[in-house]
């Protein structure tokens, strides 16, 4: 292999894992030589370093070279954790609630809403704002939004309320599933809206979109220690119930993806002789036969250190950071290229989605104060 022209060694290494062609510099002096001149190679190996795969944009506009200069760039700024560009960024005066901040996007709003793209030196560093001021078909009770801008996405929660007859009233939940540039219908989603009943005792919800499968979730919980609880997952695009997990989730108000069929919530409980105990549920969602709803199962339980008697309250969030990155996005709708959700996302490399960071968020009430951690 010794004699085959540098040109071929470089094309056949450049389809081999990071490690494996660390592995070949040590084979010999040849190799060594070769691997340590190839720009692509260099490349590989930064990228695998650093936690980064190759983007699917730029490649035609985007030197190699220049693509691997950004990247040294970007790790040696880590080390020095020094902000070289500083803005002032204005929005309206709207409500703050409810808000979502995803991929680089920061939307907020109920009757309209207000939509900011962050400035990155993926697109030289210029911030973009813009307004969706009358949300149609109309949306009249907007409880909370979840974007995906990889793939346009904007997920609009709608509640309302219904008479029951002698039974009380249900809430009835709306998923309006919209395109995150116009807010009209999302082209690729074969139901425009999702409807599901719940129990009137039914409380707040979390909603996340998982971008790998398309899957988003929902999780509704009641406001007692009951069996009514749900945890629901739908395929987006064909508004198809994926799986459902029915139990009790008082204190759950979020949860988190690291796969598409793995998710993790964390939970809190207390008896009157117990002090406070935290701790993380991780499911798995098993594949359905013939289309049907999967029932998730339990996969492990992770407790945290047990709390001070003097801590009352505990309230958790989860996430999986940074977001996975989208798969197809160009085929997410006419134009979408266009848009400035889609320019946003032209990266030459982002974050490998198998080495996110799962980032836990607590917010701990002790008897006489409170404070963050």
């Amino acid at each position: 292999m010794l004699q085959l022209p540098p040109e071929l060694i470089v094309a056949t290494l450049s389809h081999a894992t990071m490690v494996d062609v660390v592995c070949c510099k040590r084979v010999c002096k040849t190799f060594n030589t070769v691997i340590n001149e190839s720009t692509a190679l260099q490349y590989l190996i930064e990228l695998g370093c650093a936690g980064y795969v190759d983007g699917n944009y730029d490649k035609g506009t985007l030197p190699q070279y220049e693509r691997l200069r950004r990247l040294i760039e970007i790790e040696s700024a880590w080390g020095e954790f020094s902000l070289e560009t500083k803005m002032k960024l204005k929005m309206s005066g709207a409500s703050s609630r409810p808000y979502e901040f995803c991929g680089g996007v920061f939307i907020r709003g109920h009757t309209q809403l207000d939509i900011l793209r962050f400035p990155s030196i993926f697109n030289d560093m210029t911030s973009e704002t813009w307004n969706l001021a009358h949300i149609q078909p109309a949306v009249e009770a907007v409880c909370d939004v979840t974007i995906d801008p990889g793939s346009d996405l904007l997920l609009l929660v709608e509640y309302r309320n219904e008479n029951e007859g002698i039974d009380g009233e249900s809430r009835i939940y709306d998923f309006h599933i919209r395109s995150l540039s116009t807010c009209l219908p999302h082209p690729a989603a074969q139901q425009n809206v999702i409807t599901h009943f719940t129990p009137h005792e039914t409380g707040i919800i979390a909603t996340t979109v998982i971008v790998e499968d398309f899957f988003f979730v929902i999780l509704s919980y009641t406001s007692r220690d009951d069996e009514s609880g749900e945890l629901i997952v739908w395929n987006w695009k064909t508004g198809k119930k994926v799986a459902c997990l029915k139990g009790s989730f008082p204190s759950a108000a979020t949860c988190a993806f690291p796969s598409p069929t793995v998710f993790v919530v964390p939970q809190t409980s207390q008896t009157a002789k117990e002090t406070l105990k935290a701790y993380l549920v991780v499911y798995a969602i098993p594949s359905s036969e013939e289309g049907g709803v999967a029932t998730p199962y339990l996969l492990a339980i992770y407790n945290f250190p047990v709390f001070s008697p003097k801590v009352i309250h505990c309230a958790m969030v989860a996430r999986f950071n940074p977001i996975s990155y989208p798969r197809n996005v160009a085929q997410a709708g006419d134009g979408f290229g266009e848009n400035p959700i889609h320019q946003s996302f032209s990266k030459p490399f982002y974050g490998d989605p198998l080495k996110r960071i799962f980032v836990i968020g607590m917010e701990v009430t002790h008897r006489r104060s409170s404070f963050m951690s």
